[in-house]
């Protein structure tokens, strides 16, 4: 009964901890066609695998002001257009494709799969 309880909060602390707003790393920097993040939007965390992480962006009041593709090797940004505050997402996941360095980041409104984008190194 202890480890089941010591379980579930832990997935629970972990879960705070990844979802917890903040701002973006210093390290990172737009891309040429990228809008900057502005000093008022807080980051959070969506998904994170290998290089890549996505990140929604937010207002204080928590209203979505945008999405966000990193790449933690090159420290640069993308403010993502096909995919927008305006579908609706609620998490992300990233997928290492078969091929090597490419990346399928699923974008999900609750389970619902809403849209889909390739990366590659």
């Amino acid at each position: 009964m202890r480890k089941a309880v010591l379980l579930a909060f832990l997935l629970v602390a972990a879960t705070t901890a990844v979802s917890a707003p903040g701002v973006l790393p210093a390290v990172f920097k737009p891309t040429e066609d990228s809008m900057p993040v502005d000093p008022d939007e807080v980051v959070v965390e969506l998904a994170s695998k290998s290089e890549w992480t996505v990140y929604r962006l937010a207002t204080v009041t928590n209203r979505c002001t945008g999405l966000v593709l990193a790449n933690t090797r090159t420290h640069y940004f993308q403010r993502l257009r096909d995919i927008s505050c305006d579908d609706g997402v609620t998490a992300a996941h990233i997928i290492p494709l078969r091929q090597g360095g490419v990346y399928a980041v699923d974008f999900f409104n609750e389970s619902e799969l809403i849209g889909r984008l390739t990366v590659k190194r």
